[in-house]
């Protein structure tokens, strides 16, 4: 995340799990749909840990866990 940065990390790791999830809709055979969804898992999962190191960094010091809370419940 240090070294693509936040919004490319984050845009990455969607970019990724669209592709993964384009295969795991047209999978033929349960190897296809096993591996199409780890992959999928994984790059939504990165993208979940990169939005929470993210969020924070747009609100105040003060207002940090509302912002973050207010930004989560979307």
């Amino acid at each position: 995340m240090e070294s693509w940065g936040r919004k490319g990390t984050l845009a990455l790791n969607l970019i990724g799990g669209a592709v993964a999830c384009y295969y795991y809709g047209g999978a033929g055979d349960q190897n296809q749909l096993i591996v199409a969804g780890l992959c999928m898992q994984f790059c939504l999962f990165g993208m979940w840990s990169a939005l929470y190191a993210y969020t924070p960094e747009l609100h105040p010091t003060a207002m940090r866990t509302t912002g973050t809370g207010f930004a989560s419940r979307f």
